[in-house]
């Protein structure tokens, strides 16, 4: 249920007085829904709960039509503070759909005339599955458009595809998109494709990565759609790109645009033993002379099991690329050329592990302060219990002990979800500049959990 008529205790474990787990025990109006979309400046420190936040600076989602399946990019935020957050409905035959007003409250000015107010569901065709992946803001005519990328599984042929949906502010589907709201598209390559990222570039074009199956290895895959959902047919002649590189397996994980409009995917290579990040031009074509010439891209060998799901791009163009390498943490810096960043630990890149982690530990989302200042959100397992961790870091690369001074981990937060396994989502900052962090615990009811701080 959304909002229970019954007040129930929420035992939740946040830290933000240090590294030793502390529980907080708040009262909780009921469940409601989360936000989250990356971007490039946080505050300086965090502080206090934003108690206007639901009352308790915490928000629980879970939802009427089954459970939730919750995915790292499930939520975003509007520029008026209002948060989306999309999850899959029972059996994964539905996406599910609710916005926050700014207090947490349901916004029932969402989809007003539903079932329920507040909420979308968008049902997948026949004998189909959905998959949520990601979601963003498109500002249209002064109107904020919510776009949501799925993951199409067919179970009859076993054909994936990839689905954007369209929503106009108050929910309904903007007809003016597509096929009355939607496209499905799979750029007749093959038929395993399974979107990961979706960006807004400045011009509100829409760029959605993509994993593919180029025989014989796995690829990438970046297509260009135009405001109104048709082909960009002036990227790379096709309005995709599409390569298999890499010397075996490239699996695409995140995206990014920079200043210029120059496109950045990173992922996993090499059969998963490297990061890598490659750059595309405006244009659509890979990026051979301008980054890391003459091949475009960049590739790092650092373990038999690693992967960046996490970019974000600095002043500069400069390129920080998070994620994890044999159970560790890690960080990478590279310039605007794709030549690795000496001033950031030495090397370019930081692998590390915290120092209470019991066993294995990495980064799922990456935050840029305006300062230069890196946070890293990472999952390590304490105790056997998965927590939440964030951690800062200064632009040399080195943990900044100033953030959670007092704490037994100068550096660094940790929560876990009363004492249960705590999985990170991501942080956002929204325009009144307060940070979010999501996450999803292991429960019997699957949900997603918000916290939002001063």
């Amino acid at each position: 249920m959304i909002f229970h008529n019954l007040i129930r205790l929420l035992i939740f474990t946040f830290l933000f007085a240090g590294c030793n787990s502390t529980y907080i025990t708040v009262k909780n109006a009921g469940s409601t829904s989360g936000g989250n979309e990356v971007t490039e400046s946080y505050p300086e420190a965090l502080g206090e709960l934003e108690t206007s936040f639901n009352l308790t600076g915490f928000v629980e989602v879970s939802w009427t039509k089954g459970n939730v399946w919750p995915t790292p990019k499930v939520t975003t935020v509007q520029s008026d503070g209002k948060v989306v957050v999309a999850g899959q409905g029972a059996s994964s035959r539905s996406i599910i759909i609710r916005r926050l007003n700014n207090d947490g409250s349901i916004d029932t000015t969402f989809n007003s005339g539903g079932d329920i107010p507040g909420v979308v569901s968008i049902p997948a065709p026949s004998n189909h599955q959905y998959d949520i992946r990601d979601i963003n803001i498109q500002l249209i005519s002064s109107q904020e458009k919510i776009i949501i990328l799925i993951g199409s599984w067919d179970l009859n042929t076993n054909a994936s595809g990839n689905v954007l949906v369209r929503l106009n502010s108050d929910g309904s589907l903007d007809t003016s998109f597509g096929t009355a709201g939607s496209i499905t598209f799979s750029h007749d390559l093959t038929q395993e494709i399974s979107p990961v990222a979706l960006s807004i570039q400045s011009d509100k074009k829409i760029l959605v990565a993509s994993s593919s199956w180029l025989s014989p290895n796995q690829s990438i895959v970046v297509s260009r759609r135009l405001i109104d959902g048709q082909v960009d047919t002036s990227f790379n002649g096709t309005g995709h790109y599409a390569a298999s590189f890499d010397s075996g397996t490239a699996v695409p994980m995140d995206m990014d645009v920079d200043s210029s409009g120059r496109i950045i995917v990173v992922g996993s290579g090499q059969n998963y033993k490297s990061i890598f990040a490659l750059r595309l031009s405006s244009l659509g074509t890979l990026d051979t002379n301008g980054f890391n010439p003459p091949d475009g891209f960049i590739s790092d060998i650092v373990g038999n099991d690693a992967g960046a799901p996490a970019v974000k791009i600095g002043k500069g163009n400069k390129i920080y690329l998070a994620g994890w390498a044999d159970n560790s943490n890690i960080v990478a810096a590279y310039d605007a050329n794709g030549e690795a960043d000496l001033s950031f630990n030495q090397t370019g890149k930081r692998i590390f592990r915290l120092n209470y982690s019991t066993s294995g530990e990495w980064i799922l989302s990456l935050g840029l302060q305006s300062d230069g200042k890196l946070f890293v959100v990472s999952n390590p397992y304490i105790s056997e219990r998965a927590n939440v961790a964030l951690t800062r870091l200064s632009q040399d690369g080195s943990t900044d002990t100033s953030f959670n001074s007092q704490g037994s981990d100068p550096g660094t937060y940790t929560s876990n979800y009363n004492g249960n396994d705590l999985f990170a989502a991501k942080m956002i900052t929204t325009p009144d500049n307060k940070l979010y962090l999501t996450g999803y615990p292991v429960t019997a009811t699957q949900k997603i959990v918000i916290a939002k701080i001063k």
